[in-house]
């Protein structure tokens, strides 16, 4: 009991508390049934909480285990205190039976039986690859081009015979006269295909730097010295002077910088009879669609115009490139031996997985543990994911676990982004394998040939025909086995089950197993 005593002092207050000061009687009675009251409420609790552990200890223990050392978490001091005892208690005895029961030790606690499918691996991802093989013609490649030609194609490129789509456009080029919509789904030659058949001096156009880069590479060493790549990102300056030196035949470029060079003057676009837009869908559409319309109106109207696209209908559909889509409308359409169920980007020898974690932390794990497998031994990989920012995070996540990573975005320098090429081109060096991590919209186009895994992380495609753009960056060398995988979460089941569908493909389960990849199988047991 405390009594508070005021004082006056030299017109101050002044308070003291006395302390141990003896209670009235009526105080003393209520503190003491106040007291007794409190100490029967605990040692009802002691009980309630010591019944709780009696029965969960007698409902986990087993002969076997009587005499085994608990846990750590077993020894905790007991807190009696409220309701946080009775919780701590639970946990305790649940950490102590999940880690003194391993997964080989069977516990009869006389619960029904139910059978569950537990997963194991299976055969190996690559005894999935078959060899569709690549459709040739009769003809070689003499039919279409100069003997000199030939001799350049074989020795530079490998290739002794068109292939089904290059013959189809070759030979649309020669009997038709006006415009052109060639469907060229990735990996079918296209690039060599518009090359050689159209008409000189020739201006492509393509939506990306790291594509024009790869088409006027491929033009250079048609023609030496005849050709120029003016594509933002580089000097405008150099651009300019190799014009003025050259006068080329072919000039590659992307539509902002095209459109740049022509309406300085500095390109005369009017003398080129044959304009050709590479990945047309992509650079009919926004953020290129108003350079393309630019460069489109510097052009004759009577010169050709070819689209060669692998989403025809998407193309189609744009609006936001209204006078080069209504030439796309109306142009002649080129048939080749490719319209089967499978989509002609999907052919060859590649094999698609899925690979389903439970948690998105566990992605990154399951990422390390298929780039460093064995079977499939990964040359290069791809790895796609949603944006810039993912890009760049993935790397240094990548790179942490000592994995020659690379972002590609749109937002780089160009500088980076020709370096992380390279590196990609040069393929695999001992243990590590190179890695690109990119987002969908960089990697167009891009024609690597050492690349042997393209990898969807946690970032589907967004309809079948982009599941089969970014699938198609895989196993381009002929002959060389391509997988495609998907790391994704179980309610993504769904949605790879329609691309299946879609694109006449399978999509295994798989699960990486003893350094390897293996399709998953699952056996039933009882629980």
């Amino acid at each position: 009991m405390r009594l508070l005593v005021l004082s006056m002092l030299g017109g101050v207050s002044v308070a003291w508390v006395v302390q141990n000061a003896v209670p009235p009687p009526c105080c003393r009675a209520s503190r003491v049934e106040e007291t007794d009251g409190l100490a029967k409420k605990k040692r009802k609790k002691k009980k309630k909480i010591e019944a709780l552990e009696s029965r969960l200890e007698k409902k986990f223990a087993t002969a076997d285990l009587e005499e085994a050392s608990p846990p750590p978490e077993a020894e905790a001091e007991k807190k009696l205190a409220g309701w946080g005892r009775e919780a701590e208690v639970s946990f305790i005895v649940r950490r102590t039976r999940d880690e003194a029961f391993p997964p080989n030790v069977v516990v009869d606690d006389g619960a029904p039986k139910k059978k569950v499918a537990k997963k194991s691996a299976g055969r190996p991802l690559s005894a999935l690859v078959e060899s569709f093989g690549v459709d040739e013609t009769e003809a070689g490649f003499a039919e279409y081009v100069e003997p000199e030609m030939v001799d350049v194609l074989r020795r530079e490129f490998g290739a002794t015979r068109p292939t089904d789509i290059q013959k189809a456009a070759l030979d649309a080029f020669d009997e038709l006269s006006g415009d052109l919509l060639v469907p060229g789904p990735t990996g079918s030659g296209k690039t060599l295909a518009f090359l050689l058949g159209s008409e000189k001096p020739l201006l492509v156009v393509t939506p990306s730097r790291e594509l024009a880069a790869q088409v006027g590479k491929v033009a250079e060493v048609l023609w030496p010295g005849r050709c120029a790549t003016c594509a933002g990102g580089a000097s405008v300056r150099r651009q300019i002077e190799r014009l003025r030196k050259i006068k080329p035949d072919v000039v590659v470029g992307t539509p902002g910088r095209l459109a740049q060079l022509g309406s300085e003057g500095k390109l005369k676009l009017s003398r080129f009879r044959t304009c050709v837009v590479d990945e047309a869908d992509a650079a009919a559409r926004r953020p290129h669609a108003r350079d393309l319309e630019l460069a489109y109106a510097g052009l004759l109207r009577d010169a050709r115009l070819v689209f060669v696209s692998a989403s025809v209908e998407d193309l189609l559909q744009t609006t936001d490139a209204p006078r080069v889509v209504e030439r796309a409308k109306l142009a002649a359409r080129v048939v080749g031996a490719t319209s089967t169920s499978r989509h002609p980007a999907l052919a060859g020898d590649k094999a698609h997985a899925r690979l389903l974690v439970r948690r998105r932390r566990e992605a990154v794990d399951t990422l390390r543990r298929a780039l460093r497998a064995t079977d499939p031994r990964v040359e290069a990989a791809i790895v796609f994911v949603e944006d810039a920012v993912a890009s760049r995070e993935l790397e240094s996540q990548l790179r942490d676990l000592n994995f020659r990573a690379f972002a590609l975005s749109g937002d780089q320098p160009d500088a980076l982004r020709q370096a992380a090429l390279r590196e990609i081109s040069k393929g695999r060096r001992g243990d590590d394998p190179p890695v690109l991590v990119a987002t969908e919209l960089a990697a167009r186009g891009l024609d690597l040939s050492k690349v042997s895994h393209v990898i969807n992380f946690l970032s589907l495609p967004s309809s079948p025909t982009h599941y089969a753009h970014r699938a198609g960056r895989c196993g381009r060398t002929p002959g060389a086995p391509g997988f495609v995988l998907t790391i994704a979460e179980p309610k993504d089941n769904r949605i790879l089950d329609a691309l299946a569908r879609d694109l006449h493909i399978p999509i295994y389960p798989a699960i990486p197993h003893m350094g390897a990849l293996h399709l998953e199988s699952e056996s039933e047991s009882e629980s």
